[in-house]
């Protein structure tokens, strides 16, 4: 549908960010995350792994070029919790998870399996870490209001810890 494919590319367009977007989306299976990422490639007038790849499960298409990667939440959790890789760590052990991401795009969250509920409670916990991350929740048929009362506060509880702590 449109919005799978417009939204990233409205991010990549627009003039402030675009050049240094980093963008991840989700798509709930892997042939629409192959799919959509060939679409959007294609609606740029470019071939895959240049501008938009995709990264599913035994299977990546992308370069040191690709600015918007296409997945499946199951690849968005391994990248979330690297298992054999600690050249996420910072000098002070904490993790610096996904920071060359600017934006997360989880498409169809509607779709519900187990990645996409562990990523909703995982990327709650991301968004307290890193301020400038941005994350962009899309579905066709979930209410919105639904959504807001899951979301409501997370930047919130950064504030208010800061002021215990403070």
């Amino acid at each position: 549908n449109s919005k799978s494919t417009q939204v990233p590319q409205f991010l990549l367009d627009d003039p402030q960010i675009g050049s240094t977007a980093h963008i991840i989306v989700t798509q709930p299976r892997r042939i629409s995350a192959i799919s959509v990422a060939e679409r959007v490639a294609s609606e740029r007038c470019q071939p895959i792994r240049q501008t938009v790849g995709y990264s599913v499960r035994l299977e990546s298409c992308t370069s040191t070029k690709t600015q918007l990667l296409f997945c499946t939440p199951g690849v968005l959790m391994k990248r979330l919790h690297p298992t054999d890789d600690n050249d996420n760590d910072n000098d002070d052990g904490s993790s610096n998870r996904l920071a060359e991401y600017t934006h997360i795009i989880m498409d169809e969250i509607h779709e519900r399996d187990k990645y996409t509920e562990f990523l909703l409670i995982a990327l709650q916990d991301l968004l307290e870490e890193q301020n400038d991350l941005q994350l962009i929740l899309m579905s066709a048929t979930m209410p919105t209001r639904d959504l807001a009362e899951y979301w409501c506060g997370v930047g919130h509880r950064r504030m208010l810890r800061k002021k215990e702590v403070g």
